[in-house]
């Protein structure tokens, strides 16, 4: 956790479907030392209220809010309560977007995390299809998607980014394949317009490698074919198809 925040990192997603392996204990003890750190997270919470309330960052005068929630885990049990450790809860879409509504009233802008999808495949399942324009219309300004542990593709639903699945990041050399393939995106707000671009990266030797030139127009290239109405060029922009 020190390495993760002398890195730069502001924030910490703790919500997924390994959460609560070691029960609740676990995660409250994962919590303490988030908080040693003032380390922001989300995603899950010491109770309901907590892992429903959004974190948020101040960044060039703008109010920037962070919300996560898990839509795949091993128990409906490890969703948090009044009074009980857990999760926030992916799986009632009508708590998502009221929570969502919710948490947009004072913010600028509301980026959203989502645990969800189909472990080692690389498009969407029709569920979050349907998520989507719901998020969108609730106030979401940009959705990102783990879990498959691929990478997924992009697009933009009414100009907001989309980004399915990061995949892995880091992780340990045993991955190989498309399981290694990952990256850093990049999402830049210009008012009411918000574009993305992705940089890629390998897994390699335990380390987030950089990749050479013929590996990330590879990768550029792939991603385009997974990806839905978007342009994206040799350097990573991706571009709304749909303006």
């Amino acid at each position: 956790l020190k390495a993760i925040k002398n890195t730069g990192y502001d924030i910490v997603n703790i919500g997924n479907n390994h959460t609560l392996d070691y029960g609740q204990d676990g995660l409250l003890d994962t919590i303490s030392h988030v908080e040693k750190l003032k380390f922001p997270y989300i995603g899950a919470g010491k109770n309901a209220k907590d892992a429903y309330t959004a974190r948020e960052m101040t960044v060039k005068g703008k109010k920037f809010k962070f919300l996560s929630f898990v839509r795949f885990m091993p128990d409906t049990n490890w969703v948090a309560g009044d009074n009980k450790p857990g999760v926030a809860n992916g799986y009632d879409l009508n708590l998502v977007t009221k929570t969502i509504k919710e948490q947009k009233k004072d913010a600028d802008y509301l980026i959203i995390y989502i645990h969800w999808g189909v472990e080692k495949s690389n498009r969407p399942v029709e569920y979050q299809k349907q998520y989507v324009p719901k998020m969108v219309e609730a106030g979401a300004d940009a959705i990102v998607g783990s879990h498959p542990h691929w990478l997924q593709g992009f697009e933009y639903y009414n100009n907001v980014p989309i980004a399915y699945s990061l995949g892995n990041f880091l992780f340990p050399s045993y991955v190989s394949g498309k399981s290694a393939e990952t990256g850093v995106l990049t999402l830049t707000f210009k008012g009411k317009d918000v574009q993305m671009s992705f940089n890629p990266y390998i897994i390699r030797n335990n380390q987030i490698s950089p990749v050479n030139e013929e590996e990330k127009k590879k990768a550029l290239q792939y991603l385009q074919t997974i990806s839905t109405d978007v342009d994206i060029d040799d350097t990573g922009n991706i571009k709304n198809k749909r303006n």
